[in-house]
């Protein structure tokens, strides 16, 4: 009897051991597994990288070659066409160039002094285009509240001084006590996403003029060779959404005479007249600034890479920011959610 109780205890000992046995070994393959998986993304983002850094040289290449054949940017060139699927060092690509200069610089509201700002108010809806008058309009376009106490808000975060613009501004005293408190920026934007924290903007405004505004820190004019409908409409109140499109179908213009030529055919406007109401400082048919996005997939893993580009002007193309952020892989598409390369969809 007592050999038969030892017996048992030493089968239960064994199982014991072979239970504890199996527990580490499955504890480090696992570990093992975790191990191996954080290596093959480490070594995706490597291979997405490079292949990123590979594609901004081309677009630096592309917008390179492009200014030495022409002062002119339009939506027929090739930096304009997005690549197809490109093999990528065992992966692949897509790579799509987007003119930011087709789109309404928010950071020009920062430019306006508070006399300056009083006295197009008093002015109201006149024809001649300023950074005030578009961004309303755009504002009026996608439906967007366009309440004089936004606006000035907005041009109070992006200028240098800690005064409210008018009665409806908004400096420090309308942000310290917010929650958590923070201070008026005082500066350009440096990415729309800071729009939320704009007294009176939210993530909805962020995402609904995400693909028609830039945030350049550098006055740049609209080009209307690459400026989607619905900005050319914001331009002037000459032009409805039908007749911007009608606009559009004309491009590319060669030159700011034959924009304000055919903006005259379209609107009936004497062209000298237009020339007065949307100067060179405000329109113009070429650009300097550009945004890379590039889609990355190697293996499971999906990257999207972003640059800002600057085409200097001696020619050479920069990087000025750069980024990347994972994305959801799509095992069943053919292609990546890509964003139109311009703003609204419209090429």
């Amino acid at each position: 009897m007592s050999g038969r109780r030892e017996g048992g205890f030493a089968l239960v000992a064994v199982l014991g051991v072979v239970a504890f046995a199996a527990a580490v070994a499955a504890t480090l393959f696992y570990r093992q597994r975790l191990e191996m998986d954080r290596t093959a993304r480490e070594m995706a983002a490597t291979q997405a990288l490079l292949a990123a850094l590979g594609a901004e040289a081309w677009a630096a290449r592309l917008l390179e070659e492009d200014v030495r054949a022409g002062g002119v940017d339009h939506l027929g060139e090739r930096w304009a066409i997005p690549t197809p699927p490109l093999p990528a060092a065992g992966g692949r690509l897509w790579a799509c160039l987007t003119d930011l200069q087709g789109r309404v610089p928010l950071n020009a509201l920062g430019l306006y002094s508070a006399k300056a700002w009083a006295d197009e108010e008093g002015e109201g809806e006149a024809l001649r285009a300023t950074p005030r008058r578009v961004v309303m309009r755009l504002f009026a376009l996608l439906d967007l509240d366009v309440a004089p106490a936004r606006l000035a808000a907005l041009v109070d975060w992006i200028d240098a001084d800690g005064w409210p613009l008018s009665a409806e501004g908004a400096e420090d005293g309308e942000y310290l006590g917010a929650d958590p408190p923070h201070r008026a920026a005082n500066r350009p934007l440096v990415e729309l996403a800071e729009l939320v924290e704009v007294r009176g903007f939210g993530a909805a405004d962020v995402v609904r003029l995400a693909p028609w505004v830039n945030v350049l820190d550098e006055r740049v004019a609209i080009n209307v060779n690459t400026a989607p409908a619905l900005v050319l409409a914001a331009l002037t109140p000459r032009l409805d959404l039908a007749a911007a499109e009608r606009l559009a179908q004309r491009r590319p213009f060669f030159s700011r005479e034959a924009f304000y030529a055919a903006l005259a055919e379209e609107t009936g406007a004497p062209r000298r007249q237009l020339e007065e109401e949307l100067p060179a400082t405000l329109v113009g048919i070429a650009s300097r600034y550009f945004e890379l996005t590039v889609w990355l997939e190697f293996g499971s893993w999906r990257f999207r890479h972003h640059a800002l580009l600057r085409r200097g002007e001696d020619g050479r193309t920069r990087v000025l920011l750069r980024g990347r952020e994972s994305v959801p892989a799509s095992p069943d598409a053919q292609v990546p959610p890509f964003p139109s390369c311009t703003a609204g969809g419209e090429r």
